[in-house]
C-alpha cells in the first residue's frame, strides 16, 4: 500500500446514527460506485473516490492484521462484519462498523464485493478500540501474524467461540440499537421514482421481522438463563447421588451376604445419576445450538434489513445523481445472488 501523505489529527468527521456509507469496489478493491454520505464523510469528491483503491481512506491506527482478515473472508465468499477507523481527506477520522459481501454471478464467480458502513455506538465499540491499539503494538513489535492470533485469543477470552461468534454477535446489538431511527428516516423518505414506487413501499416490511424475532430472542435468553441455572443444579444434584451411591456400594462390600440387597440399590442408583447426567449433558447442548441457530438467524436477518434500508436510500429521488443506475445494478447483484 502506497503511504498516505495526509497527516491524521485527532479530529472526528462526524455523521448520524440513521445514516449509511455504501460503496462497492472491483476484485483488487478499486472504488467502482458510492454514495453521497461516503462523499460527505470521506470529503472526497465522487471523482477522487472513483477509480481509486479503498485504502485511500484508510487510518495509520488501524491493525493490518484487521485488513488482512477481512479479505481472507470475502475473498472465500464469505460476509464480514467489521469495525474500521478511517481518515477524511483532510486527516480527520470516522469509526464505522463495516459489512462487507461479496457480490457473485450466476456461476457463482465472485465479481465484486460491496460494503455498507454503520454508526458503531454500542459496548463492543469501546472494547475493539482498545484492543486495536494493543494489536497496533503487537504488529510494530512482533508482525501482523502475531496481531491476529492476538484478536483471535481475546476474542475467545471475551467468550465467543470464533470470529463468526463475534461479528454476528456485534451486528445483531449494533444494527438492534439503531434500527428505530433508521426505520423512521425510511418511512420519512416519501419519493422514489415512479417505476420502483411499489416496490420502496413494501421494501421496509421485513424490518417487523427481524424486531419480532429480536423479542423472541430476549425471552428465549431468559428462558435459556434458568434453563442453564437449573441443569447446573440438577447436575450437581446427580453427582451428589453418584457419590453416596459408590460410598454406599463400599459399605456393602462390608456387610458381607446381608448387604446384597444394599448393593443391588446403590448400583440403582449410581445407573439413573449417570443416565440423568447424561440427559443434562444432551439439554446442555440443545441449549448452546439453539442459542447458535437464532443467533445465525438474527445475523442474516439483521443483514438483509442492511441491504433492504440502504436500497431505500438509494431509491430516493434526492440521491438521483449520476451514478444512481451504477448504484442500483450493484444491490441488484446482491439482492438477487
Amino acid at each position: 500500500m502506497r503511504k498516505s501523505t495526509i497527516k491524521p489529527k485527532d479530529v472526528e468527521s462526524p455523521f448520524a446514527e440513521n445514516e449509511m456509507f455504501f460503496s462497492s469496489t472491483d476484485l483488487k478493491g478499486i472504488i467502482q460506485s458510492c454514495n453521497d454520505v461516503f462523499v460527505r464523510i470521506s470529503k472526497y469528491s465522487r471523482e477522487e473516490l472513483i477509480g481509486k483503491p479503498h485504502n485511500i481512506i484508510r487510518h495509520p491506527d488501524m491493525p493490518r492484521a484487521v485488513f488482512k482478515l477481512l479479505w481472507d473472508y470475502i475473498q472465500s465468499g464469505k460476509t464480514i462484519v467489521a469495525y474500521v477507523k478511517n481518515m477524511a481527506k483532510d486527516g480527520s477520522y470516522y469509526w464505522v462498523l463495516a459489512t462487507v459481501f461479496p457480490v457473485k454471478d450466476m456461476n457463482g464467480n465472485i465479481i465484486k464485493y460491496l460494503s455498507i458502513r454503520i454508526k458503531p455506538t454500542t459496548k463492543y465499540f469501546a472494547t475493539v478500540k482498545k484492543l486495536y491499539k494493543e494489536m497496533l503494538d503487537i504488529e510494530k513489535e512482533k508482525g501482523m501474524e502475531e496481531a491476529e492470533k492476538y484478536l483471535i485469543s481475546k476474542i475467545r477470552e471475551f467468550g465467543f467461540s470464533n470470529y463468526d461468534d463475534f461479528m454476528m454477535t456485534v451486528f445483531i446489538e449494533e444494527f438492534r440499537e439503531k434500527i428505530d431511527a433508521f426505520n423512521k428516516k425510511s418511512m420519512e423518505e416519501k419519493e422514489y421514482h415512479e417505476e420502483l414506487n411499489n416496490l420502496a413501499d413494501h421494501l421496509g416490511k421485513i424490518l417487523s421481522v427481524f424486531k419480532e424475532v429480536n423479542i423472541v430472542s430476549d425471552e428465549f435468553s431468559g428462558y435459556r438463563n434458568i434453563l442453564i441455572s437449573n441443569a447446573k443444579n440438577i447436575s450437581n444434584f446427580t453427582e451428589d447421588i453418584r457419590i453416596i451411591a459408590l460410598n454406599a456400594s463400599v459399605e456393602s462390600l462390608r456387610l458381607g451376604s446381608s448387604g446384597t440387597v444394599f448393593s443391588v440399590l446403590a448400583q440403582e442408583m449410581r445407573k439413573n445419576a449417570e443416565v440423568s447426567a447424561k440427559y443434562i449433558s444432551g439439554i446442555n447442548d440443545t441449549i448452546n445450538k439453539s442459542t447458535s441457530i437464532i443467533k445465525t438467524i438474527l445475523f442474516y436477518l439483521g443483514i438483509s434489513n442492511l441491504q433492504i434500508l440502504m436500497l431505500k436510500e438509494l431509491l430516493s429521488v434526492n440521491n438521483n445523481h449520476e451514478d444512481y443506475a451504477k448504484d442500483l445494478e450493484d444491490f441488484k447483484y446482491l439482492l438477487i445472488h
